[in-house]
Protein backbone atom coordinates (compact mmCIF):
# COMPACT_ATOMS: atom_id res chain seq x y z
CA UNK A 1 0.00 0.00 0.00
CA UNK A 2 2.92 1.89 0.26
CA UNK A 3 3.74 4.26 -2.98
CA UNK A 4 5.90 2.29 -4.82
CA UNK A 5 7.96 3.24 -8.45
CA UNK A 6 8.71 0.24 -10.97
CA UNK A 7 10.93 0.26 -13.85
CA UNK A 8 10.29 -3.53 -15.38
CA UNK A 9 12.22 -3.51 -18.99
CA UNK A 10 10.18 -4.82 -21.79
CA UNK A 11 12.81 -7.80 -22.17
CA UNK A 12 11.62 -9.07 -18.40
CA UNK A 13 7.91 -8.49 -18.83
CA UNK A 14 8.14 -10.58 -22.14
CA UNK A 15 9.62 -13.19 -20.76
CA UNK A 16 8.00 -13.58 -17.62
CA UNK A 17 4.59 -13.62 -19.08
CA UNK A 18 5.74 -16.14 -21.19
CA UNK A 19 6.86 -18.25 -18.41
CA UNK A 20 3.67 -17.59 -16.40
CA UNK A 21 0.98 -18.32 -19.30
CA UNK A 22 2.55 -21.41 -20.09
CA UNK A 23 3.00 -22.74 -16.71
CA UNK A 24 0.47 -20.93 -14.23
CA UNK A 25 -2.16 -23.70 -14.68
CA UNK A 26 -0.86 -26.70 -15.49
CA UNK A 27 -1.64 -29.42 -13.74
CA UNK A 28 -4.34 -28.10 -11.52
CA UNK A 29 -7.86 -30.29 -11.42
CA UNK A 30 -9.59 -26.65 -12.42
CA UNK A 31 -9.60 -23.10 -13.55
CA UNK A 32 -13.15 -22.05 -13.03
CA UNK A 33 -14.80 -21.28 -9.93
CA UNK A 34 -18.28 -22.63 -9.70
CA UNK A 35 -20.33 -19.88 -11.38
CA UNK A 36 -23.63 -20.24 -9.31
CA UNK A 37 -22.14 -20.50 -5.74
CA UNK A 38 -23.16 -16.70 -5.12
CA UNK A 39 -26.35 -15.62 -7.36
CA UNK A 40 -27.51 -14.06 -3.71
CA UNK A 41 -24.42 -12.58 -2.80
CA UNK A 42 -23.29 -10.41 -5.88
CA UNK A 43 -24.07 -9.79 -9.53
CA UNK A 44 -21.97 -11.88 -12.05
CA UNK A 45 -19.69 -8.58 -12.35
CA UNK A 46 -19.37 -8.03 -8.43
CA UNK A 47 -20.39 -4.51 -9.30
CA UNK A 48 -23.12 -4.41 -6.17
CA UNK A 49 -19.43 -5.41 -3.79
CA UNK A 50 -19.36 -2.62 -1.13
CA UNK A 51 -17.07 -3.83 1.39
CA UNK A 52 -13.97 -2.47 3.43
CA UNK A 53 -10.72 -3.73 4.58
CA UNK A 54 -10.94 -5.01 8.53
CA UNK A 55 -7.88 -5.72 10.88
CA UNK A 56 -8.43 -6.23 14.75
CA UNK A 57 -7.52 -3.05 16.62
CA UNK A 58 -5.71 -4.95 18.85
CA UNK A 59 -3.30 -6.01 16.49
CA UNK A 60 0.04 -5.00 15.37
CA UNK A 61 0.94 -7.78 12.81
CA UNK A 62 -0.99 -10.59 11.14
CA UNK A 63 0.14 -13.31 13.56
CA UNK A 64 -0.78 -11.26 16.29
CA UNK A 65 -4.33 -10.66 14.79
CA UNK A 66 -4.78 -14.58 15.30
CA UNK A 67 -2.34 -15.99 17.58
CA UNK A 68 -4.58 -13.89 20.14
CA UNK A 69 -7.68 -13.99 18.26
CA UNK A 70 -10.81 -11.76 20.19
CA UNK A 71 -13.87 -12.55 18.61
CA UNK A 72 -15.62 -9.87 20.87
CA UNK A 73 -13.34 -7.43 19.35
CA UNK A 74 -14.01 -8.84 15.92
CA UNK A 75 -17.99 -8.75 16.60
CA UNK A 76 -18.00 -5.49 18.14
CA UNK A 77 -15.92 -3.67 14.90
CA UNK A 78 -17.35 -4.90 12.45
CA UNK A 79 -20.86 -4.44 14.16
CA UNK A 80 -20.45 -0.58 13.75
CA UNK A 81 -19.18 -1.14 10.51
CA UNK A 82 -22.44 -2.72 9.45
CA UNK A 83 -24.50 0.43 12.03
CA UNK A 84 -22.74 3.13 10.34
CA UNK A 85 -22.32 1.37 6.97
CA UNK A 86 -25.74 -0.68 6.61
CA UNK A 87 -25.37 -1.56 3.07
CA UNK A 88 -21.42 -2.73 3.73
CA UNK A 89 -21.60 -6.57 2.28
CA UNK A 90 -17.90 -7.94 2.49
CA UNK A 91 -14.81 -8.10 4.51
CA UNK A 92 -11.34 -8.04 3.17
CA UNK A 93 -8.79 -9.15 5.75
CA UNK A 94 -5.66 -10.99 6.51
CA UNK A 95 -4.85 -14.57 7.92
CA UNK A 96 -1.82 -15.80 8.78
CA UNK A 97 0.20 -18.73 7.84
CA UNK A 98 2.49 -18.41 11.55
CA UNK A 99 -0.69 -18.15 13.70
CA UNK A 100 -1.57 -21.50 11.93
CA UNK A 101 2.29 -22.88 12.41
CA UNK A 102 1.89 -22.44 16.57
CA UNK A 103 -1.27 -24.31 16.73
CA UNK A 104 -3.57 -25.45 13.14
CA UNK A 105 -6.69 -26.66 15.36
CA UNK A 106 -6.61 -23.17 17.32
CA UNK A 107 -6.14 -21.06 13.86
CA UNK A 108 -8.95 -23.09 11.68
CA UNK A 109 -11.59 -22.88 15.08
CA UNK A 110 -10.99 -18.95 14.94
CA UNK A 111 -11.06 -18.98 11.45
CA UNK A 112 -14.09 -20.92 11.74
CA UNK A 113 -15.60 -18.10 14.61
CA UNK A 114 -14.92 -15.15 12.56
CA UNK A 115 -16.74 -16.44 9.67
CA UNK A 116 -19.94 -17.20 11.98
CA UNK A 117 -19.13 -13.32 13.60
CA UNK A 118 -19.42 -12.33 9.60
CA UNK A 119 -22.62 -14.12 8.89
CA UNK A 120 -23.90 -12.39 12.26
CA UNK A 121 -23.27 -8.95 10.44
CA UNK A 122 -24.60 -9.76 7.22
CA UNK A 123 -21.13 -9.73 4.98
CA UNK A 124 -19.25 -12.41 3.38
CA UNK A 125 -14.98 -12.78 3.59
CA UNK A 126 -12.04 -12.56 1.45
CA UNK A 127 -9.43 -13.96 3.08
CA UNK A 128 -5.97 -12.77 2.08
CA UNK A 129 -3.94 -15.99 2.19
CA UNK A 130 -0.38 -14.33 2.37
CA UNK A 131 0.43 -10.65 2.49
CA UNK A 132 3.50 -9.33 0.18
CA UNK A 133 3.40 -5.47 1.14
CA UNK A 134 5.84 -4.27 3.74
CA UNK A 135 5.88 -1.16 5.21
CA UNK A 136 9.02 0.46 6.43
CA UNK A 137 7.55 2.69 9.02
CA UNK A 138 5.63 -0.35 11.13
CA UNK A 139 5.57 -3.40 9.17
CA UNK A 140 2.47 -6.05 9.52
CA UNK A 141 4.31 -9.21 8.70
CA UNK A 142 3.64 -11.76 5.90
CA UNK A 143 6.28 -12.93 3.67
CA UNK A 144 9.14 -12.04 2.17
CA UNK A 145 11.24 -12.71 -0.63
CA UNK A 146 13.51 -15.35 1.50
CA UNK A 147 10.35 -17.52 2.12
CA UNK A 148 9.91 -18.37 -1.98
CA UNK A 149 13.16 -17.58 -3.00
CA UNK A 150 14.30 -21.24 -3.00
CA UNK A 151 11.69 -21.87 -6.10
CA UNK A 152 10.95 -25.71 -6.02
CA UNK A 153 8.10 -27.80 -5.38
CA UNK A 154 9.68 -29.73 -2.26
CA UNK A 155 10.21 -26.25 -0.64
CA UNK A 156 6.55 -25.22 -1.14
CA UNK A 157 5.27 -28.62 -0.26
CA UNK A 158 6.54 -28.76 3.19
CA UNK A 159 6.11 -24.96 4.02
CA UNK A 160 3.02 -23.27 1.89
CA UNK A 161 0.90 -26.38 0.60
CA UNK A 162 -0.19 -27.81 4.17
CA UNK A 163 -1.55 -23.98 5.73
CA UNK A 164 -3.07 -23.72 2.43
CA UNK A 165 -4.32 -26.89 1.76
CA UNK A 166 -5.62 -26.93 5.35
CA UNK A 167 -7.78 -23.67 5.14
CA UNK A 168 -9.41 -24.02 2.05
CA UNK A 169 -10.09 -27.81 2.24
CA UNK A 170 -11.86 -27.22 5.81
CA UNK A 171 -14.08 -24.15 4.00
CA UNK A 172 -14.08 -25.16 0.60
CA UNK A 173 -17.72 -24.97 -0.02
CA UNK A 174 -18.60 -22.55 2.63
CA UNK A 175 -20.49 -19.56 1.08
CA UNK A 176 -19.50 -16.88 3.79
CA UNK A 177 -16.18 -16.95 1.64
CA UNK A 178 -16.98 -15.52 -1.28
CA UNK A 179 -13.35 -15.29 -2.65
CA UNK A 180 -9.78 -16.30 -1.75
CA UNK A 181 -7.03 -13.44 -2.39
CA UNK A 182 -3.73 -15.62 -3.10
CA UNK A 183 -1.36 -12.75 -2.13
CA UNK A 184 -1.68 -9.09 -1.66
CA UNK A 185 0.20 -6.72 -3.27
CA UNK A 186 2.95 -9.35 -4.82
CA UNK A 187 5.88 -8.44 -7.03
CA UNK A 188 6.46 -5.51 -4.34
CA UNK A 189 8.83 -3.66 -5.94
CA UNK A 190 10.61 -7.10 -7.43
CA UNK A 191 9.67 -6.46 -11.33
CA UNK A 192 12.86 -5.16 -11.70
CA UNK A 193 14.85 -8.73 -10.84
CA UNK A 194 13.54 -11.32 -13.07
CA UNK A 195 14.96 -14.31 -11.12
CA UNK A 196 13.20 -12.79 -7.94
CA UNK A 197 10.17 -12.34 -10.07
CA UNK A 198 9.59 -15.41 -11.78
CA UNK A 199 9.77 -17.52 -8.29
CA UNK A 200 7.34 -15.25 -7.31
CA UNK A 201 4.87 -15.82 -9.98
CA UNK A 202 5.84 -19.67 -9.02
CA UNK A 203 5.15 -19.30 -5.70
CA UNK A 204 1.56 -18.27 -6.56
CA UNK A 205 1.24 -20.69 -8.67
CA UNK A 206 1.31 -23.11 -6.75
CA UNK A 207 -0.82 -21.67 -4.16
CA UNK A 208 -3.80 -21.39 -7.03
CA UNK A 209 -2.87 -24.78 -7.85
CA UNK A 210 -3.48 -26.42 -4.01
CA UNK A 211 -6.62 -24.12 -3.98
CA UNK A 212 -8.03 -25.80 -6.64
CA UNK A 213 -7.09 -29.24 -5.90
CA UNK A 214 -8.63 -28.17 -2.26
CA UNK A 215 -12.25 -28.13 -4.12
CA UNK A 216 -12.49 -23.99 -3.37
CA UNK A 217 -16.25 -23.32 -4.45
CA UNK A 218 -14.92 -19.32 -4.28
CA UNK A 219 -12.86 -17.87 -7.07
CA UNK A 220 -9.64 -16.78 -6.79
CA UNK A 221 -7.92 -13.02 -7.08
CA UNK A 222 -4.53 -11.63 -6.62
CA UNK A 223 -4.85 -8.19 -4.85
CA UNK A 224 -2.08 -6.45 -6.95
CA UNK A 225 -1.16 -2.56 -6.56
CA UNK A 226 -2.03 -0.44 -9.40
CA UNK A 227 1.36 1.06 -10.95
CA UNK A 228 1.02 -0.71 -13.71
CA UNK A 229 -0.58 -2.67 -16.22
CA UNK A 230 1.85 -5.67 -16.07
CA UNK A 231 1.21 -6.64 -13.21
CA UNK A 232 -2.42 -7.54 -13.73
CA UNK A 233 -1.20 -9.38 -17.06
CA UNK A 234 1.34 -11.48 -15.19
CA UNK A 235 -1.74 -12.55 -12.22
CA UNK A 236 -4.71 -12.86 -14.80
CA UNK A 237 -3.80 -16.64 -15.35
CA UNK A 238 -4.08 -17.38 -11.62
CA UNK A 239 -7.33 -15.15 -11.44
CA UNK A 240 -10.48 -16.21 -11.47
CA UNK A 241 -11.53 -12.40 -10.43
CA UNK A 242 -9.19 -10.06 -11.29
CA UNK A 243 -8.54 -6.99 -8.55
CA UNK A 244 -6.64 -3.82 -8.41
CA UNK A 245 -5.62 -1.62 -6.12
CA UNK A 246 -6.67 1.49 -7.09
CA UNK A 247 -5.61 5.02 -5.24
CA UNK A 248 -5.58 8.51 -6.54
CA UNK A 249 -2.18 9.52 -4.88
CA UNK A 250 -2.18 13.81 -4.58
CA UNK A 251 0.48 13.60 -7.14
CA UNK A 252 -1.97 11.34 -9.71
CA UNK A 253 -3.92 13.46 -12.34
CA UNK A 254 -7.81 12.82 -12.66
CA UNK A 255 -6.44 12.01 -16.43
CA UNK A 256 -4.14 9.58 -15.45
CA UNK A 257 -6.65 7.93 -13.31
CA UNK A 258 -9.01 7.22 -15.46
CA UNK A 259 -6.84 6.22 -18.24
CA UNK A 260 -5.37 3.44 -16.04
CA UNK A 261 -8.72 2.11 -14.90
CA UNK A 262 -10.23 2.31 -18.68
CA UNK A 263 -6.77 0.16 -19.43
CA UNK A 264 -7.35 -2.36 -16.49
CA UNK A 265 -11.40 -2.40 -17.52
CA UNK A 266 -10.31 -2.66 -20.76
CA UNK A 267 -7.89 -6.00 -20.13
CA UNK A 268 -10.44 -7.71 -18.05
CA UNK A 269 -12.96 -7.32 -20.92
CA UNK A 270 -10.33 -8.87 -23.23
CA UNK A 271 -10.45 -11.77 -20.60
CA UNK A 272 -13.73 -12.16 -20.35
CA UNK A 273 -13.26 -11.93 -16.17
CA UNK A 274 -14.72 -9.67 -13.81
CA UNK A 275 -12.90 -7.03 -12.46
CA UNK A 276 -12.92 -5.57 -8.96
CA UNK A 277 -10.97 -3.28 -6.86
CA UNK A 278 -9.71 -4.36 -3.24
CA UNK A 279 -8.15 -1.58 -1.49
CA UNK A 280 -9.14 2.44 -2.29
CA UNK A 281 -9.38 5.69 -0.39
CA UNK A 282 -6.08 7.10 -0.08
CA UNK A 283 -5.75 9.71 2.75
CA UNK A 284 -5.41 13.19 2.90
CA UNK A 285 -4.50 16.22 5.12
CA UNK A 286 -7.96 16.55 6.07
CA UNK A 287 -11.31 14.44 6.46
CA UNK A 288 -12.59 16.80 4.56
CA UNK A 289 -10.51 16.59 1.56
CA UNK A 290 -10.13 12.62 1.73
CA UNK A 291 -14.19 12.74 1.19
CA UNK A 292 -13.52 14.90 -1.53
CA UNK A 293 -11.18 12.84 -2.81
CA UNK A 294 -13.57 9.07 -2.08
CA UNK A 295 -16.22 11.17 -4.06
CA UNK A 296 -14.62 11.48 -6.81
CA UNK A 297 -12.72 7.70 -7.25
CA UNK A 298 -15.57 5.91 -6.13
CA UNK A 299 -18.04 7.98 -8.80
CA UNK A 300 -15.58 6.61 -11.08
CA UNK A 301 -15.63 3.07 -10.01
CA UNK A 302 -19.36 2.87 -10.36
CA UNK A 303 -19.50 4.80 -13.77
CA UNK A 304 -17.22 1.84 -15.03
CA UNK A 305 -19.68 -0.78 -12.88
CA UNK A 306 -16.70 -1.80 -10.36
CA UNK A 307 -17.42 -2.85 -7.12
CA UNK A 308 -15.10 -1.78 -4.68
CA UNK A 309 -13.50 -2.11 -0.87
CA UNK A 310 -12.30 1.15 0.50
CA UNK A 311 -9.28 0.48 3.64
CA UNK A 312 -9.68 0.90 6.24
CA UNK A 313 -12.74 0.16 8.08
CA UNK A 314 -11.64 0.78 11.99
CA UNK A 315 -8.90 2.32 13.74
CA UNK A 316 -6.08 -0.59 14.49
CA UNK A 317 -2.24 -0.32 15.51
CA UNK A 318 -1.64 -1.27 12.01
CA UNK A 319 0.40 1.39 10.13
CA UNK A 320 -1.91 3.73 8.64
CA UNK A 321 -5.13 2.99 10.69
CA UNK A 322 -4.18 5.94 13.28
CA UNK A 323 -3.31 9.11 13.47
CA UNK A 324 0.40 10.40 15.46
CA UNK A 325 -2.19 11.62 18.71
CA UNK A 326 -0.76 8.77 20.37
CA UNK A 327 3.08 8.68 19.39
CA UNK A 328 2.24 5.91 16.76
CA UNK A 329 4.09 5.73 13.36
CA UNK A 330 2.22 7.32 10.65
CA UNK A 331 3.01 6.16 6.89
CA UNK A 332 3.18 8.00 3.92
CA UNK A 333 -0.69 7.02 3.30
CA UNK A 334 -1.68 8.64 6.72
CA UNK A 335 -4.52 7.93 8.28
CA UNK A 336 -7.12 5.55 6.39
CA UNK A 337 -9.50 4.78 9.35
CA UNK A 338 -13.09 5.51 9.48
CA UNK A 339 -14.36 4.16 12.48
CA UNK A 340 -12.60 5.97 15.22
CA UNK A 341 -10.74 4.02 18.61
CA UNK A 342 -13.56 5.29 21.00
CA UNK A 343 -16.03 3.61 18.01
CA UNK A 344 -17.10 6.89 16.65
CA UNK A 345 -17.71 7.79 13.05
CA UNK A 346 -15.06 9.45 11.41
CA UNK A 347 -16.45 13.04 10.45
CA UNK A 348 -16.90 13.29 6.83
CA UNK A 349 -16.58 9.75 6.06
CA UNK A 350 -19.92 8.99 6.16
CA UNK A 351 -19.85 10.31 2.37
CA UNK A 352 -19.58 6.25 0.59
CA UNK A 353 -23.03 5.97 2.29
CA UNK A 354 -23.60 8.13 -1.07
CA UNK A 355 -22.34 4.97 -3.03
CA UNK A 356 -24.53 2.13 -1.02
CA UNK A 357 -22.44 1.54 2.13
Amino acid sequence: MIKRVHHTSLLVFATISLFISSEAVSGSESTEPDKGFFPHVFKADYSDMRGFMYEPSYAWTETEAWHYFDAEVFDLEIGRGKKYFPGMNAIRTSVSIEAWRRNPERFIENFRKFLDIAEKHDVVVMPMLFNRWHNFHLDYGGIYVDHFWRDDQSHYDKFFAPFVNDIVSTFKDDPRIFMWDIANEPMHQTEKYPDILKAELNWMRRIYKTIKQAGAKAPTTVGIWGNARNGIQLIEPISDVLSVHSYKQPHLTEKRFETRLDNWVSFAQQKSKPLVVTETAWGRDTNKERAENMRYVLGQFEKRKLGFIPVMLHWSYRIDCHDDSEGLPVGNMLNLEFINKDGSLRPEHDVVREFGF
